[in-house]
């Protein structure tokens, strides 16, 4: 994380030094670490636009549009200014104009380079590359919607791929069939009609596909019955339920489709539940004939080993637990005993002598942490509190090791089993401060370093620790947002937001979430 932290300001050392050359360097070896680093992406895309290396333009401009449309569709803006106007095509295709990033003034330079791709169009047409022109004309309504020109162009092209469509024989070639249709639906993304005909020839074709087709369908008409009909039809005929699921719940809900929704989850889950049953039994058998045919004495790893396998496929199996609590005594092996007598209380809660052997066998297994964690998912009363004490003095000497050897993670989860336990104890208080400071530096310099793989998760240890901590919120809802996933936002961010300038970051992205779920 440091080197990608350094990498990252060179980056911005060299841009501000406008060192162009060296900004592209630093950054393609960023992306050799990290190959979807965001920082890398972005810096590559403005620096090689310098350089004149419009092949890293073009590849590193298609990658930030989710992340940076703002930029990429600059990226686009150079590639054609320098001639690259295919290349600018096939970034401006994939933005989304009906966003914040695209405002008055970005508009007004979209309106600029639709007609600069209705010139490049008319010209390829001219020349008799059709195809190519037909790329630079969609291309360009994508951007400059209001363009009548650019639209009658593509009207046109929509009514002559309808008419070669029409003339396709499904029966004799749906291959062919297939693709006039996609070319309608290429030029014509609203195209219902496209997308069933499209959707009819998948089915022939691979169901799979045809899942998909049928999808957006609904994506374009919501409450097409046909394409329920069919999607259901294929999606429990052939398996396909989680498929069609996950792409049902992408799309905006309605009656039908929530309906349709519950119905495949149904089907999907039981189909699960009944095909692992039927595999847990043989495997259940075939580890029960492993175990019983060891010998303990002669093999005890081995039969540690096997009858741990016959838990993992029974939790409740108690003459299981009790082989592997002797043979892990037998060995010697207190960290193996522990999660034995773990076991045992699982299947024998009320076991008094069993909590005690616990608390005795966690101290010598140097595993006090995970004790601790039980007993408080399992109830406290039946334990001495002296016996406790000494469990929570040897977590907290463990978290604080842990904070000054900066392993954050043991630290963090040292620290929240000390506050299940005994949240309001004096020490606990006065270490929170420490361990959280140290937390979300930690994250916020990863973010900074454009690493959310690493920011977020912690940014999420330290809400669980302190829920209103102003940082961890905003990374977190950051991060959120640039995955679309407002809903959790709000839920994450609204009950904890306070008056003060800390809290600005959140509630700007708050309203932004907000804004795009009233949408």
């Amino acid at each position: 994380m440091k080197e990608v932290g350094e990498a990252v300001r060179r980056i911005k050392q060299a841009w501000k030094d406008k060192d162009y050359p060296g900004t592209a360097t630093l950054s393609r070896r960023l992306l050799g670490w990290e190959p979807g680093n965001i920082f890398g992406l972005l810096y590559l895309a403005r620096a090689a636009a310098y350089t004149g290396e419009w092949k890293d333009v073009a590849e590193a401009g298609a990658a930030i549009v989710p992340h940076s449309p703002r930029d990429a569709f600059n990226a686009g803006r150079k590639l054609n200014r320098a001639g690259q106007t295919l290349q600018a095509a096939q970034i401006y295709a994939k933005l989304e104009i009906h966003e914040d990033w695209f405002d008055a003034a970005v508009a007004d330079l979209a309106w600029k380079e639709g007609v600069s791709l209705l010139k490049a169009g008319q010209i390829a047409d001219k020349d008799g590359n059709h195809g190519l022109a037909k790329v630079l004309w969609v291309a360009g309504l994508r951007i400059a919607p209001r363009n009548e020109v650019l639209a009658r162009r593509v009207r046109q092209l929509v009514l002559q791929a309808i008419k070669t469509a029409k003339g396709q024989d499904r029966n004799k070639d749906v291959v062919a069939y297939a693709d006039a249709w996609r070319e309608v639906l290429w030029l014509s993304p609203s195209d219902v009609l496209a997308a069933a005909k499209l959707a009819w020839a998948h089915e022939r074709l691979d169901h799979k596909d045809a899942i998909d087709a049928w999808l957006k369908v609904l994506a374009i008409a919501p409450t097409h019955e046909k394409a329920l009909d069919r999607l259901r039809y294929l999606a429990l005929r052939h398996d396909l339920e989680d498929r069609a699921v996950r792409g049902l719940v992408q799309l905006d809900q309605n009656e039908a489709i929530e309906a349709l929704v519950k119905e495949l989850s149904e089907s999907r889950d039981a189909k699960a539940r009944e095909s692992q049953d039927s595999i847990l039994k043989v495997r259940l058998r075939e580890a029960l004939a492993r175990a019983r045919g060891l010998d303990r004495d002669a093999e005890p790893r081995s039969y540690l080993g096997a009858w741990k396998d016959v838990l993992v496929l029974d939790p409740m199996n108690l003459g299981a637990a009790k082989k592997i609590v002797q043979v892990a005594r037998q060995l010697g092996d207190y960290s193996e005993l522990l999660e034995g007598l773990i076991t045992l209380l699982e299947i024998t809660p009320d076991d008094t002598v069993l909590r005690g052997r616990l608390i005795k066998t966690a101290q010598r297994a140097g595993r006090e942490q995970r004790a601790l964690e039980w007993l408080a998912d399992h109830g406290l009363a039946n334990v001495p509190k002296d016996q406790v004490q000494i469990l929570r003095k040897r977590v907290f000497n463990t978290c604080k090791h842990a904070l000054r050897a900066s392993d954050l993670d043991a630290a963090m989860g040292s620290f929240r089993t000390l506050q299940r336990i005994d949240g309001q104890n004096s020490s606990i208080t006065a270490l929170k401060p420490a361990v959280l400071k140290r937390a979300v530096s930690s994250a916020w310099e990863a973010e900074k370093a454009g690493n959310p793989a690493l920011a977020v998760p912690l940014a999420r240890q330290v809400l669980d620790i302190e829920p209103d901590h102003p940082i961890a919120l905003k990374i977190v809802a950051r991060d959120l947002l640039r995955h679309d996933r407002c809903e959790e936002l709000v839920t994450l961010c609204q009950p904890f937001i306070k008056p003060g300038p800390e809290y600005v970051a959140v509630q700007k992205l708050l309203d932004r979430a907000s804004a795009k779920l009233a949408c």
